[in-house]
């Protein structure tokens, strides 16, 4: 508790020992370990996302996302990651290739998108982007393939899809209830 907002530490979850600590830059706002515990990343409104390698806590490399990262979501392969922020520099997704530090795909939201959620088989990223109903991307081309009729009256701070790809949860920025849709 005694730690700057910047500082990722990492704890045993067996024996709830410190691990170790990781320096997170400027005002980070996201932070994610990729499935395969490898490699953790993080981003924030210096625009830039940082990798580093979860084993020995070195910094691997850093890529320019051109604004605000505001949330962080790793594809199941450890490899895909992405990068959320509102604003035109992102103004949707951008995937990368996290290891190579390259721009894969844009999702471009119709407005400003604060989160994201890979669908379970990694084909699909899906976004709730400021009151304009749910979106749904290929993740592969970065097109549009729906968009919600519904529309949530707040905030998110986060949204998980279902493993039948059928139905997302949302966690208003101003409640501790879930919405499931």
């Amino acid at each position: 508790s005694d730690q700057p907002n910047n500082v990722l530490v990492k704890v045993d979850t067996e024996t709830r020992v410190v691990a170790g600590k990781i320096e997170l830059g400027e005002s980070p706002e996201g932070v994610s370990s990729s499935p395969d515990g490898k490699w953790i990343a993080a981003g924030g409104n210096d625009g830039k996302v940082r990798l580093w390698d979860a084993s020995n806590r070195q910094h691997a490399r850093t890529y320019n996302a051109g604004g605000t990262v505001s949330h962080l979501a790793w594809h199941k392969d450890s490899r895909q990651l992405a990068v959320v922020g509102p604003g035109q520099e992102i103004h949707g997704i951008q995937v990368i290739d996290a290891l190579q530090g390259q721009k894969l795909v844009t999702c471009q939201s119709t407005a400003n998108a604060y989160s994201c959620c890979w669908s379970p088989d990694g084909s699909e990223l899906a976004t709730y982007p400021d009151y304009r109903g749910l979106q749904v991307f290929d993740s592969a081309t970065g097109k549009l393939k729906r968009q919600g009729p519904f529309r949530i009256d707040d905030y998110y701070t986060s949204a998980n899809v279902s493993p039948d790809a059928k139905r997302v949860v949302f966690k208003p920025e101003q409640s501790n209830k879930r919405r499931e849709f």
